[in-house]
């Protein structure tokens, strides 16, 4: 399809060849994604040529997933080198949440996934021991080692501190909150806060990392820069 065409040659237009020249893993991630999207499109010439109306619902699902792929593309090539781009999606902060609202004290979660470049990807939820109260919450010594040391062998990493806020209305990151951040990034994490809330509000905030939040799928609202809501 044309549409899936400028897509990408919209993309192209903003990455220099050079760039793609020393970084191989660009050019294979680039090489992946547009196979990914050439599939979609074969499959929807499929379905316009049958002039099926059954797949409509189809069609509309992969033009929704190929503007994903080219936002993730996009945002691999043409932002800052400084800037990290998380991405994640919906049904994996609403289980975030779900096991967050579990205790009606503040609770939290290690979040981990792989980091390619600038781009990493939050994708799994460990439990660690914790401290809790009505007022803050705190891991129990060791707790980041020892699941650090579980992620070693896949090449992943600890990228994200989430935790809960018992109450509603949208979040905003404590002086204790802040500090924990601050020793987070003073230590070598990638990494960014997330604060939940019991009416679904979340908020993420670093400490001086520049970053920005993709977050796929549906089911969520962006409510301004790092503030969404679940639905």
């Amino acid at each position: 399809m044309e549409y899936i065409k400028r897509k990408f040659f919209k993309i192209r237009k903003s990455i220099r060849d050079e760039e793609l020249d020393k970084i191989l893993r660009k050019k294979l991630l680039l090489k992946s994604l547009e196979e990914i999207s050439q599939s979609i499109d074969n499959r929807i010439q499929e379905i316009l040529e049958k002039k099926s109306t059954n797949d409509a619902l189809y069609i509309l699902e992969s033009i929704y997933l190929l503007d994903k792929i080219a936002n993730i593309i996009e945002l691999f090539y043409c932002s800052e080198n400084d800037r990290y781009i998380f991405v994640t999606d919906s049904y994996f902060l609403e289980k975030c949440a779900e096991d967050l609202a579990y205790y009606d004290k503040e609770s939290m979660l290690i979040c981990s996934g792989i980091k390619l470049d600038n781009i990493i990807f939050l994708n799994f939820a460990h439990h660690p021991k914790l401290y809790q109260s009505f007022l803050q919450v705190r891991q129990e010594p060791g707790e980041m080692a020892r699941i650090q040391k579980e992620l070693e062998p896949y090449g992943a990493n600890i990228h994200a501190i989430f935790h809960s806020h018992p109450g509603g209305g949208i979040p905003a990151p404590s002086a204790s909150d802040i500090e924990y951040q601050s020793i987070m990034e003073r230590l070598g994490y990638k990494s960014i806060a997330g604060i939940f809330t019991d009416d679904g509000y979340i908020r993420f905030f670093s400490y001086r990392l520049k970053f920005e939040v993709l977050i796929l799928g549906r089911g969520i609202a962006k409510l301004e820069k790092d503030i969404y809501r679940l639905r």
